[in-house]
């Protein structure tokens, strides 16, 4: 049982972290062409964690879920997105500025994180702490690289 602190404070930091949803550190470019983000904005109800598991199932598991929430119309263009990777780690590097060797942990963090459901409290908490600690590393991947406030709007 979660005391009603606890709660509070997870609560807290739910709300923190939704306030850096349009910030540098969360911007990612995503083609239109394909549909990719609304099939991110299907899978998972646009849980991040969750699109990277799908994304990795697709890659390591040959299992994909993301052409089910992509119109017909779009599935050769997506297939010829995502051909041009060969991994979600490739993935995650390019897209997300994540690097192969330094953050396979944190992407297989993620990947384990977007393989569960959201049901408990606990879960809220171990999400929010994941989805903070890709912010951290994305800010710091992006002060590398120069960019001028990242953490910013």
């Amino acid at each position: 049982i979660v005391s009603s602190q606890k709660l509070k404070d997870i609560e807290e930091m739910l709300v923190l972290c939704n306030g850096k949803n349009e910030k540098k550190a969360n911007i990612a470019i995503m083609p239109s062409t394909g549909g990719m983000q609304i099939v991110k904005q299907a899978v998972g109800r646009d849980r991040f964690d969750t699109f990277v598991w799908c994304l990795s199932e697709h890659y390591q598991n040959k299992k994909s879920i993301l052409y089910n929430h992509c119109a017909a119309a779009h599935i050769e263009k997506l297939q010829s997105y995502l051909n041009l990777f060969e991994t979600v780690y490739d993935y995650c590097s390019c897209v997300y500025n994540l690097d192969l060797e330094d953050d396979k942990i944190l992407i297989d963090k993620l990947i384990d994180s977007g393989s569960k459901p959201i049901d408990c409290s606990q879960r809220v908490l171990e999400y929010v702490l994941l989805a903070n600690e890709f912010w951290h590393r994305r800010i710091e991947s992006f002060q590398e690289i120069g960019m001028i406030n990242p953490q910013g709007g």
